[in-house]
């Protein structure tokens, strides 16, 4: 049990303070063994997470360098799981939000809890979720998701990285043949994952046969001393934004051997005379990498949120220039990284300060915009789908659509004024309403 008292004068004595500490081994409060300042809001998870010791325990990070950064990040990336755990902090999604905030937005293991669970509970067959599943989910061994090839992103096809079958071993001999084949930027490749999710090109029953893409579950460092295995080589790729990156790598494979059943086999599967059998859609192979996408819309809408709630509150007690129009733009239909931008500017030189709040998110979006495939694909799918949808909406068809596309049946807001949050749901939803007719 955790003890929070509110810090009044008379809770704040010496005799309190001395049964506090003899009663409880943890209680909040002034002087606390967990500082908290008095009239404090009522304790949450994520409160509990800013208010840890462990936060005081090192310089700002942006002070630090390389070495130092990941041995703090990845020290409170494995107190984070623990807190969380200790906490009975269930729900997947709270669980990361958790992590999130405990780490500072640098929670080493993001890709591992946010999209290699999600692949291994969706692609893997049955047998291969319970003997791999437990063992990722308690973190005993960490993955990464190793697509992107220093040669070719977007255009998977193009992929390189070979997996081909050898009957004689039951097995997949891996390689990355070429320079341009080499693994680049996966997140916690770097020091951190030791399995990875290995996208490559099957051969089977041998190196003429071509079966397109398949997924691998790859061990790639010893779990006792963390070293490379044989046949693996690992490296960190060149930091940036003063090491604010989740730990990225590259990775090259030479004749590394795994076994035929680390392939994973819910859509398709290899018997063991090497023969090639479809289970699914072969479109689902690519859920993971969907499912990650999904995501970073919402943690794009949470960080742009956290910069315009810096901008706004600056703008109302520093004007820039000789008027207050700095925000004027903030509600112009702006990618991302350019409504950040927009932020940033909003509140001067003060912006482009580190302790502003505004430069990591800036940071972040400008990363994040290219993170997961290029974004003229999704822009291209998005308004193809915005298209046929507004067509069902011209013909009158009825057709009822998905929540998030359903403000394009509802009649044009005409009300002349502002009242609630409600009101000005509505006024976006409106003003997204004629964008989109806009787009025929």
């Amino acid at each position: 049990m955790i003890w929070q008292q509110n810090g009044t004068p008379p809770h704040y004595g010496l005799v309190v303070r001395e049964y506090l500490d003899n009663t409880f081994l943890r209680w909040i409060g002034r002087r606390g063994t967990i500082e908290w300042p008095p009239r404090s809001p009522d304790l949450t998870p994520f409160r509990l997470a800013l208010a840890h010791p462990i936060h005081r325990t090192h310089l700002p990070l942006e002070y630090l360098n390389a070495d130092e950064h990941y041995s703090i990040t990845i020290r409170k990336s494995l107190l984070a799981i623990q807190e969380a755990d200790r906490l009975n902090i269930t729900n997947t999604k709270h669980r990361l939000w958790f992590a999130y905030v405990f780490t500072n937005h640098h929670f080493l293991f993001y890709i591992h809890t946010s999209m290699c669970l999600y692949a291994l509970e969706t692609m893997a067959n049955e047998e291969q979720k319970q003997q791999f599943l437990p063992l990722a989910q308690s973190f005993r061994i960490i993955t990464t998701y190793a697509q992107t090839e220093l040669g070719h992103g977007t255009d998977l096809r193009r992929l390189e990285t070979e997996a081909v079958f050898d009957c004689t071993t039951d097995s997949f001999v891996l390689n990355t043949p070429t320079l341009t084949s080499t693994k680049f930027w996966p997140g916690a490749l770097g020091r951190s994952a030791n399995y990875i999710l290995l996208m490559a090109q099957l051969y089977t029953p041998n190196r003429d046969h071509s079966c397109g893409l398949q997924m691998f579950l790859v061990q790639i460092r010893d779990l006792n001393t963390h070293e490379p295995l044989p046949g693996v080589e690992i490296g960190e790729i060149s930091t940036r934004f003063a090491h604010a990156a989740g730990d990225n790598g590259y990775l090259r494979l030479n004749n590394l051997r795994i076994p035929r059943t680390q392939m994973l086999m819910k859509l398709a599967q290899v018997d063991e005379q090497g023969n090639f059998h479809h289970r699914g859609d072969t479109r689902l192979l690519y859920s993971a990498m969907i499912h990650m996408r999904i995501h970073l819309c919402y943690t794009f809408s949470v960080s742009l949120a956290q910069a315009i709630t810096i901008a706004v509150r600056y703008s109302a007690v520093r004007f820039q220039g000789q008027n207050s129009h700095g925000l004027s733009n903030i509600c112009g239909i702006l990618p991302s990284e350019q409504l950040a931008q927009v932020c940033r500017v909003a509140c001067g030189g003060h912006g482009f300060l580190i302790a502003s709040g505004i430069v990591e998110i800036k940071n972040y979006l400008d990363a994040v915009c290219s993170a997961e495939g290029d974004n003229i694909v999704l822009f291209q799918q998005t308004a193809r789908y915005l298209l046929k949808v507004m067509q069902q909406v011209e013909e009158h068809n009825g057709k009822q659509n998905g929540s998030s596309v359903a403000y394009l049946h509802l009649p044009s807001w005409s009300s002349t004024t502002l009242i609630n949050l409600e009101d000005y749901c509505r006024l976006f939803e409106s003003r997204s309403q004629l964008q989109v007719f806009k787009l025929d």
